[in-house]
C-alpha cells in the first residue's frame, strides 16, 4: 500500500514542526518552543492514523506510544515550576518505551531467536551500566526512577536490535537506527541534568528525539504496509 497524499502531509507536517521547534532552541524564543511542542506528535499520530487500516495489526500500541511521548513533551515543558513535572515526564515516556517494545515484537514476522543478536545486544546493556553508574553519586532520591528507566530503554534497544531477520530491511533499520537515537537523546537529558551540563543540549536532545520518533514510526508502518502485500 503507497503512502496516501494526506498521510505525505502530515508527517511533514510533524517534520514543520520539528523544524520550527529547533529554530526556537537556537533563536532561543521560549513561545515557539513551547507550542510547537504541544504541535508536535498530534500530526505523527494522525500520519498512523491515516496510513494504517482501522483495527490493523499494532496499530493501537503505536499510537499509545506516540500518545505517552506527547503527555511526556508537555509535562517536561514545566519541569522548572516543579520536580513533579518532571517525574510524570519520565513515567510518560517509560510507558511510551513499554509501548514501543511490545510494537517492536508485534510487528515482526515469526522466527527462531538468533545467538548472534544476543551476543550483539550485549552492547547496550554495557553502555546503559556505564552509564548509571557514572550518574549514581548525582542522583540522589532520581536513583530508583532512572535506573528503571534506563534499564526500560535499553529493553527497548534490544527489542529493537531483535527484529533483524524478522522483518523487511527497511523497517528493521529505521526502528533500530530510531531506538539508537531515541537512547541518545534520553541519555544526554539525564547526562545534562545530573552529571554535568552538555553543550548545545537543548538542540542535540531534540534533535535526537525528532529523528528516533520518525524513524520509529516509519519503520513500523513499513512493516505493516509490506506485510499487506
Amino acid at each position: 500500500m503507497e503512502p496516501s497524499k494526506r498521510s505525505i502531509s502530515w508527517i511533514q507536517l510533524y517534520l514543520l514542526m520539528g523544524i520550527i521547534q529547533l529554530l526556537s532552541i537556537v533563536l532561543d524564543y521560549v513561545p515557539a518552543h513551547d507550542v510547537t511542542k504541544y504541535l508536535l506528535m498530534p500530526p505523527l499520530a494522525m500520519y498512523v492514523i491515516t496510513q494504517m487500516a482501522s483495527g490493523a495489526k499494532g496499530k493501537r500500541i503505536i499510537l499509545a506510544a506516540v500518545f505517552l511521548s506527547w503527555l511526556g513533551d508537555i509535562f517536561l515543558i514545566y519541569t522548572q515550576r516543579n520536580e513533579l513535572y518532571f517525574l510524570l515526564g519520565l513515567g510518560s515516556f517509560l510507558l511510551a518505551h513499554i509501548a514501543y517494545i511490545l510494537s517492536f515484537f508485534t510487528l515482526r514476522n515469526p522466527g527462531k531467536s538468533q545467538l548472534i543478536l544476543l551476543l550483539l545486544a550485549i552492547p547496550f546493556g554495557i553502555y546503559a551500566a556505564w552509564l548509571l553508574n557514572t550518574l549514581m553519586p548525582s542522583l540522589g532520591d532520581m536513583q530508583v526512577p532512572v535506573i528503571v528507566y534506563g534499564c526500560v530503554i535499553t529493553v527497548m534497544g534490544i527489542s529493537a536490535l531483535l527484529r533483524f531477520g524478522k522483518t523487511f530491511s527497511y523497517s528493521f533499520w529505521f526502528v533500530f537506527i530510531g531506538a539508537v537515537l531515541f537512547i541518545i537523546s534520553d541519555s544526554l537529558i539525564a547526562w545534562n541534568m545530573f552529571y554535568k551540563p552538555v553543550q548545545m543540549a537543548g538542540l542535540l536532545i531534540m534533535i535526537t528525539y525528532i529523528i528516533a520518533q520518525y524513524l520509529i514510526v516509519s519503520g513500523l508502518l513499513m512493516h505493516n504496509n509490506e506485510a499487506e502485500h
